[in-house]
């Protein structure tokens, strides 16, 4: 891989017709480092640099992009490179929640005569599209799928399965064990996440290599789909499939059932507050238990809950909550735990400037619902903001890191907390600022490849400094002290 970015170099020395001795120059680097690049013995070793051997070049736009590929392949490996790409486009593609009305089944069930072999894919799609509407009539109807998400076709049935209210989903694929399967994995995952942010009822499950049942009976048709009263094993490409009643229909009901038995949950769903809570909590006991690890977090705003104290509780959470004392206890306790956390163990969190100002404005934090309380006080948020600088200046191991939301446009409903070692990794949403959904995924690879790519954005051009972002911080908190006259000193 190091000579594709060698090749390159080379190619465009000369149809600049410059030397070695001038591409330096105009870079600000040591002709012998040219030469090493040139040779494939030496590999671009920052952003900034290959910025600037970009400039020297004077690439075109296309050349530009086409050289950093070539560049990042050559300092991390093509694997690595390639897992962190899949990584960012999931994060970047995530369809969140908009607070839609779910599907209503049919008023009358659909009229149908099951055919024993269907042929075409969209007659297999018309076909599988009836039978999740003639379900979705039955008292507790389900639909329970068995093939590999990434395929368009079976993303298009989870979603007319997912969008319905009255059906319960149950999907189980495979995923592949092998450390460097994590590209794939990666696509594997991202194809379902927004199906598991958007279903209350769809859930997920997943085994590593191949199920013998499952290979034994479904290999020439490898995706399955099961209804209460027949089965549909599709073909590879989705042009052909077989409908099943009576005996076959139980014997790969029977297959289903077998699978479930060997198949893992994927993650686990978490749509009240106190068992968030209560997951967060048990989450940054992990993290203290592994001192040297560390763990990142992507939010969009600023993460309060560290800096959070009693009287901010009492002055803003609903006072009609029927459990209120018990929940500011329960907050309070978090807190304490998440602050000690951040004083003590390796933690990098990204913000952004417009979160940081829509916080700022608005009194609202992420990690908590809005119809649980009151928008903060401007002297609660600027306390937070003053709490929050003033640990990152007193643990060194406490990074706070601005990311350019135009480089990088995470959503702005979407947090990520995830740690390498205790294979953990968690993604929040908020429907229209009013609820929340909490996703930990606990599947290893998944894991791996999320905190591989957040410990690569810390050499991102699009991520600042520690020491940049602090300087941000601390001139937008002393703008907003004049303009809200505050003052907390």
């Amino acid at each position: 891989m190091m000579a594709r970015f060698s090749e390159q170099l080379k190619t465009y020395i000369q149809l600049r017709s410059l030397n070695h001795a001038q591409v330096a120059q105009r870079a600000g680097v040591d002709r012998t480092l040219i030469s090493h690049f040139v040779r494939g013995t030496r590999t671009p070793g920052s952003f900034e640099l290959i910025e600037k051997l970009s400039a020297a070049l004077m690439l075109s736009p296309e050349e530009r992009k086409e050289f950093f590929r070539a560049a990042q392949i050559a300092r991390l490996g093509e694997d690595i490179y390639l897992r962190r790409q899949a990584v960012q486009a999931m994060l970047l593609n995530i369809s969140l929640p908009e607070g839609t009305a779910a599907a209503e089944p049919p008023s009358e069930p659909p009229d149908i005569t099951l055919p024993q072999v269907c042929e075409g894919a969209a007659q297999i799609r018309a076909l599988l599209k009836t039978l999740i509407d003639l379900e979705s009539t039955q008292p507790n109807g389900e639909i329970r799928f068995l093939g590999q998400p990434e395929q368009e076709f079976l993303i298009y049935l989870l979603q007319c399965a997912s969008s319905m209210a009255s059906l319960n989903t149950q999907h189980i694929f495979c995923l592949d064990h092998n450390p460097s399967a994590g590209v794939a994995n990666m696509a594997n995952f991202g194809a379902i996440l927004s199906s598991l942010f958007n279903a209350k009822h769809y859930k997920a499950f997943y085994f590593y290599g191949t199920l013998p049942a499952y290979h034994s009976y479904l290999s020439p048709f490898p995706t399955l789909l099961l209804t209460s009263t027949c089965a549909v094993q599709i073909n590879a490409d989705y042009t052909a499939a077989i409908v099943h009643t009576g005996p076959a229909y139980h014997l790969l009901d029977s297959v289903f059932q077998q699978a479930r038995k060997n198949s893992r949950p994927l993650v686990h769903r978490i749509d009240m507050l106190e068992d968030y809570i209560d997951r967060q909590a048990a989450f940054m006991h992990n993290i203290q238990a592994g001192k040297d690890d560390c763990f990142y977090v992507l939010i969009p705003d600023l993460g309060c809950t560290s800096f959070l104290t009693k009287d901010i509780l009492q002055e803003h959470l609903m006072p009609q909550l029927s459990n209120r004392e018990q929940l500011i206890s329960a907050i309070l306790k978090h807190s304490e735990d998440s602050l000690r956390g951040v004083l003590n163990y390796p933690m990098v969190q990204y913000i952004s400037k417009p979160g940081i100002l829509r916080f700022l404005d608005t009194g609202r934090f992420f990690e908590c619902p809005d119809k649980f309380y009151t928008p903060l006080s401007p002297v609660h948020r600027a306390r937070i903001l003053k709490r929050c600088i003033e640990a990152a200046e007193s643990a060194d191991q406490y990074q706070l890191r601005l990311y350019d939301a135009r480089a990088l446009p995470f959503g702005h409903a979407l947090a990520v907390t995830v740690n390498f070692n205790n294979a953990a990794f968690s993604i929040h949403s908020k429907r229209n600022f009013s609820d929340f959904i909490y996703l930990s995924v606990d599947e290893p690879s998944v894991s791996s490849a999320l905190s591989d790519y957040f410990a690569g954005l810390l050499d991102n051009p699009a991520v600042s400094s520690k020491t940049d972002t602090l300087a941000w911080l601390k001139m937008t908190l002393a703008q907003f002290y004049l303009k809200n006259n505050v003052d907390i000193d």
